[in-house]
């Protein structure tokens, strides 16, 4: 951890890169995880009042409707269990599953003809749905609802984000790396590949921290940490391309 932290600390000086651009690959794209969590951790607590605030946010959009009823005339012939490893919806109107303490046990909301049965901190709790057929007078109860939906959903929903975000970089880094190998041959500098690749995945420090962290405040500002780390790329990789052409200079005197 202290290794990382001292490699955090050199990714913000080009002149750095030197050292951290000849270190093995894996420690170059265990940083690289590193730096995705961290910032993915940020981006979870920056966003974290906005999820408290999202009941007041429903309730808010829901004065745009000047009528909402709610009323339901659904028929099955059996019930139906939402990811059956791990059950967190189910939905029943067939009056097949009656014991409702026992679905309960295993399951996080669970949905009948005229009830629906939700789980708040291991306590059920239940809505009588003919009650709340008019959503603009029972607002704060659907707000509520459908924000502990949400909450129920939450670890799904943060690991899809995780990976998206993990492949979004992944291809970013890649790409700009390829592009970097390709234009130093062309130029006729020899830089060897692990080079190239350990700086752009250092490099991605200034790109994916402010990107995340700031993600849930300044959206518009979506495309300046990609800038950024461009930019920071070509510093770096013109300082290796000098460094190594002051190299040969003195290999041939």
């Amino acid at each position: 951890m202290w290794q990382l932290l001292k490699d955090f600390l050199k990714t913000w000086h080009p002149s750095s890169y030197w050292h951290l651009a000849h270190k093995p690959m894996l420690d170059a794209y265990k940083y690289f995880l590193f730096i995705i969590l961290v910032g993915f951790i940020g981006m979870i607590l920056v966003g974290l009042p906005k999820f408290i605030l999202i009941p007041d946010y429903l309730q808010a959009k829901m004065q745009n409707f000047d009528e909402l009823n709610v009323d339901l005339d659904v028929k099955m012939n059996n019930p139906i269990v939402l990811t059956s490893r791990e059950p967190e919806i189910v939905i029943d109107t067939t009056g097949q599953l009656n014991n409702v303490s026992k679905v309960m046990k295993y399951t996080h909301l669970f949905i009948t003809n005229d009830t629906l049965y939700y789980k708040i901190f291991l306590k059920p709790k239940k809505l009588e749905l003919s009650r709340y057929k008019d959503v603009l007078k029972e607002k704060k109860q659907y707000a509520t609802a459908v924000y502990y939906l949400i909450i129920f959903s939450l670890p799904s929903i943060l690991f899809v984000m995780l990976i998206i975000i993990l492949i979004r970089y992944l291809v970013i880094t890649h790409v700009t790396a390829l592009l970097g190998f390709v234009l130093t041959r062309l130029a006729g500098y020899a830089i060897d590949f692990k080079t190239i690749f350990n700086s752009a995945l250092y490099a991605s420090t200034v790109m994916i921290l402010p990107e995340l962290i700031l993600f849930p405040l300044l959206k518009p500002l979506f495309n300046v940490p990609i800038a950024l780390f461009v930019i920071l790329y070509i510093i770096v990789i013109v300082i290796e391309c000098q460094k190594l052409k002051h190299r040969v200079h003195w290999g041939n005197m």
